[in-house]
């Protein structure tokens, strides 16, 4: 199993996928009305921070290749 995931990448790829939707469903939640008020400006701006954060971490994981590959 091992070959199998480092053949075809598979971890790296579950991330881009995760990172992705990740920040789709916090980004739709910090969004609503309700959310807005009760969070406030900067706790909107280091949520929405912080979900970028994961998809460049996820990208960086996803082109960043080990030694053996």
């Amino acid at each position: 199993m091992p070959d199998f995931l480092r053949k075809h990448r598979l971890i790296p790829r579950l991330v881009m996928i995760w990172g992705p939707v990740i920040i789709t469903i916090v980004l739709l939640r910090v969004t609503e009305p309700d959310a807005i008020q009760a969070i406030g400006g900067a706790g909107m701006a280091t949520i929405v921070t912080g979900t970028i954060g994961i998809l460049a971490t996820a990208i960086a994981l996803y082109l960043n290749k080990p030694g053996d590959q």
